[in-house]
């Protein structure tokens, strides 16, 4: 079972904002298959997800994208994504032994939770 979700909002403990955010896409593998408005971790049996991917627009600024980082960071997502569209550059991150490292290999990044090489 899985949820692709995107444009909704991840929400990881039962609080109010700022403890949510709203990744362009995200992959939950282990959860029921479902149309959600958004991804409460808590009714979800505190599945993090595995992988988040940011779109950067023109209004992102360098610390609004900073601050998505320590936010998958802080709730132990997996791997983290961000494509700049006018770079076009895709930097990737993945988690390893409890912290979260920039992924390179071979001038590409690798994934293990997508299946895909890039």
């Amino acid at each position: 079972m899985r949820y692709r979700g995107g444009a909704g909002t991840l929400t990881p403990v039962e609080e109010k904002l700022p403890f949510s955010q709203a990744p362009d896409v995200m992959v939950v593998l282990g959860v029921e298959k479902k149309d959600r408005g958004s991804y409460k971790q808590w009714e979800e049996g505190n599945i993090v997800p595995q992988v988040a991917i940011e779109i950067v627009s023109p209004s992102n600024t360098t610390g609004e994208m900073n601050d998505k980082f320590e936010f998958y960071d802080h709730y132990g997502v997996e791997e983290y994504y961000v494509y700049d569209l006018e770079l076009n550059q895709l930097q990737g991150w993945l988690r390893s032994g409890g912290e979260i490292n920039r992924n390179s290999s071979n001038g590409g990044l690798e994934k293990s939770f997508i299946g895909s090489e890039f």
